[in-house]
């Protein structure tokens, strides 16, 4: 039983705390004694799969930050040799930034959004996949596309998940441009003869002239 979007966690009469309440002979509600959580302490990142019980893995019963992160976007890659001088670095994943009260004892699935997969032909890059926490969604980056999208030049940007940087252009003559940070970890540089490398925790690669990286994984974070 709900009043608005929390449960109640207990009904008195007077000075008598009600044990359970029915409608007829379906019981709608029962008390339950929450324990004190003993689990890890805050903050708590994740980036498998992985089933968290609440009052157990994380604190029940109390509102809790969740920081949820898509799979990062992989870089295009452009024809150096061709001419291209632009293209632009891969998108971090989606972020989903809530507060949520959750139910004791209740088990939570998340499901950590692949990041895009590496980029080995011209074209643009690819979108990484969402990442899920119970009923939380946070959608996959787009992929870097050829004259422009995401323009990664070393910027630092600020999410839930922290303080990182994006991934740096090459240099003024070829606009490789880095991918985008998701906050948790730095975007990867653009590279015009050589591969960008590999992100991580959400952020995006950069473009390149030979082929990209692979996208971050989504990641969760839950503090309190």
């Amino acid at each position: 039983m709900f009043l608005g979007t929390l449960e109640p966690d207990n009904f008195m009469l007077g000075d008598l705390q009600v044990d359970k309440i029915m409608i007829g002979d379906i019981k709608v509600w029962t008390h339950v004694v929450i324990p004190p959580y003993v689990g890890p302490p805050s903050p708590l990142k994740f980036t498998n799969d992985v089933t968290l019980i609440a009052g157990t893995d994380f604190p029940a019963g109390i509102q809790i930050n969740v920081c949820l992160i898509g799979g990062g976007g992989s870089g295009c890659v452009i024809d150096i040799n061709g001419g291209d001088k632009d293209g632009g670095g891969g998108f971090s994943g989606d972020i989903t930034s809530v507060q949520h009260t959750f139910i004791y004892n209740e088990p939570y699935q998340f499901i950590s959004g692949l990041g895009g997969t590496a980029k080995t032909s011209l074209g643009s890059g690819n979108s990484g996949q969402e990442s899920t926490f119970g009923t939380f969604t946070a959608l996959g980056g787009s992929g870097g596309v050829k004259d422009g999208d995401y323009q990664g030049s070393d910027d630092t940007r600020t999410t839930c998940a922290g303080t990182a940087d994006d991934g740096d252009y090459y240099n003024s003559t070829y606009h490789t441009y880095g991918g985008q940070s998701s906050g948790a970890t730095d975007g990867s540089n653009g590279q015009p003869f050589s591969n960008s490398e590999n992100s991580t925790e959400g952020s995006g690669t950069g473009c390149s002239g030979d082929g990209s990286g692979t996208g971050g994984s989504g990641i969760l974070i839950l503090s309190w």
